[in-house]
């Protein structure tokens, strides 16, 4: 270098910044010194910087349950998928997550499954509705649903469980008739799916009877939803969808105080 003369010079070798699993926003030092023959002055020789990092941590928690809802009563032996929502707060994202579903009545557990869900990203919340439905209890008064979800190297445990405690309302049925009970209702795919200016939601119904069908987004937010009166046998729905947002929707059919929930797609 001539006097008077600045250049910027890279490193060639690097250095890894501290990698701590916590919360907490931490600093680290940065100090870089030059020695440089027949200097005339080593005072301006050393450089320090204190520079912030992000901590790399997962913190997966549940944050509510959408479905069922406790002001509403279900009727027993019916198939409900229960919606929850899932926030990861942390700043990796959450992999290998798992999400237990388990009923109890009295105390007593009776149903309960483990199901696997997609990885979430850093910082998202997100409604989650499960791919597996339970059995309401058919009982008059309330049951307990507990969820729990469980994530590798999660930060903090203990917001990872949710419970409440839905109603239950008794079905009286005809023996014969019992096991035909899943097979009362139903609802299919859409068609088409990706959905572009109106889609068809089929359904079936083993009476006449007022259904309600509403359109959430995986935010969470109703953004339709109507009433109408189906009839006894397979029905169609039209859907238009020309002024909805492309993205991913659930469509959920209720009736007799059941819910099914089927997942769209919307592209224009």
């Amino acid at each position: 270098m001539l006097p008077g003369d600045s250049i910027r010079y890279t490193l060639n070798q690097a250095f890894m910044v501290p990698h701590i699993h916590q919360k907490q926003e931490f600093n680290f030092l940065i100090e870089i010194s030059t020695e440089v023959v027949c200097d005339g002055q080593t005072i301006n020789n050393t450089i320090k910087r204190i520079c912030p990092f992000i901590p790399l941590y997962v913190d997966v928690s549940l944050t509510g349950i959408i479905c069922p809802q406790t002001d509403t009563a279900y009727a027993g032996l019916c198939r409900l998928h229960s919606i929850v929502n899932i926030e990861n707060t942390g700043t990796l994202p959450a992999e290998e997550v798992k999400l237990c579903l388990i009923i109890d009545s009295a105390g007593i557990p009776i149903q309960s499954f483990t199901e696997q869900v997609d990885e979430i990203t850093e910082k998202t919340k997100l409604v989650y509705p499960c791919k597996n439905a339970y059995t309401v209890p058919n009982l008059d008064g309330v049951y307990s649903l507990h969820l729990y979800i469980h994530c590798t190297d999660d930060y903090d445990t203990s917001n990872n469980g949710i419970s409440i405690h839905p109603q239950a309302e008794k079905t009286i049925i005809d023996p014969i008739q019992e096991p035909q009970l899943d097979k009362m209702i139903s609802l299919k795919q859409n068609i088409p799916n990706p959905a572009h200016t109106q889609t068809l939601i089929p359904f079936h119904l083993p009476h006449d009877a007022q259904v309600k069908i509403s359109i959430m987004s995986i935010s969470g937010q109703t953004i339709y939803q109507t009433t109408l009166w189906g009839k006894k046998g397979d029905n169609d729905f039209i859907l238009q969808t020309k002024h909805i947002p492309n993205g991913i929707y659930f469509y959920i059919l209720e009736c007799d105080h059941q819910q099914y929930i089927f997942k769209m797609n919307i592209a224009h």
